[in-house]
């Protein structure tokens, strides 16, 4: 046998073929299901931590006594067992935004009565209302909202193209039985026209 003639039979063999190609596509086959599992849990965790939000939105509608800040860091622990992120720095912001008109004086204002964050989350100010209003519906004169921030840090299961990130849900709300939500531990009232 020449030389030629063994490369020639050896490039025609299709002995062993299956194994080469599962050797190949093994590793792929693997990345593919880490990846598929890795965004479906992405979307998952998102879908709960907004229906989790909005759960928490129609507890706020429903109350009519006045909270204060232990019934709020109640609210992030419940909110918390929702989602499954037990002590894993999931924060939640509870604001109530109005508009303001008072037609004698010319004035008609969306303005936040007050605004309680748990944890470090820092409370809203009336100079962050530009970042929220295109996220709030068109008030009627007077009318009070309640708008719940959750904040939920979410670390992906494989490395795999998604880095770790926080997940926020933003639900708004009005009060089903009182005027307005009333907050009465270490709020702060932004303006008297709140009251």
């Amino acid at each position: 046998m020449t030389p030629r003639f063994t490369l020639r039979r050896f490039l025609r063999c299709e002995r062993g073929a299956q194994n080469i190609e599962a050797v190949v596509m093994f590793p792929a086959l693997i990345l593919f299901f880490l990846i598929t599992f890795t965004f479906y849990d992405a979307y998952r965790t998102q879908t709960v931590v907004t229906k989790s939000g909005y759960v928490m939105g129609d507890l706020l509608s429903r109350e009519t006594g006045t909270l204060d800040t232990t019934d709020l860091d109640g609210m992030r622990d419940v909110f918390s067992y929702l989602t499954f992120t037990q002590g894993d720095g999931t924060q939640i912001r509870v604001s109530e935004v109005t508009r303001r008109v008072d037609v004698v004086n010319g004035i008609d204002e969306y303005m936040i009565c007050w605004s309680h964050g748990t944890g470090t989350l820092v409370d809203l100010l009336d100079t962050d209302l530009p970042q929220i209003i295109g996220r709030i519906p068109v008030l009627t004169p007077n009318e009070r909202i309640t708008v719940l921030e959750t904040f939920t840090p979410y670390r992906p299961p494989f490395k795999v193209g998604i880095s770790p990130f926080v997940m926020e849900s933003f639900v708004v709300t009005r009060q089903r039985y009182a005027g307005q939500l009333r907050f009465g531990g270490g709020g702060r009232t932004v303006s008297p026209g709140c009251t």
